[in-house]
């Protein structure tokens, strides 16, 4: 994510807060830890199809 790292701030604001929204927050550890499963993987296959897109946000 180092190429594009503001579109990387930008998209997790996007993904983390609906996931973070239907999370509760004094729930078992695995509904956290499949909250960060599907917020990671979601970040990093956006920024995986930017990349091969050869898609760049250059300021």
């Amino acid at each position: 994510m180092g190429q594009n790292a503001l579109i990387a701030y930008i998209i997790s604001d996007y993904i983390g807060d609906p996931i973070n929204f239907r999370m509760r927050h004094d729930g078992p550890l695995w509904t956290a830890l499949a909250g960060f499963l599907v917020y990671f993987l979601l970040t990093y296959g956006i920024m995986r199809f930017l990349e091969y897109k050869r898609i760049y946000l250059k300021l």
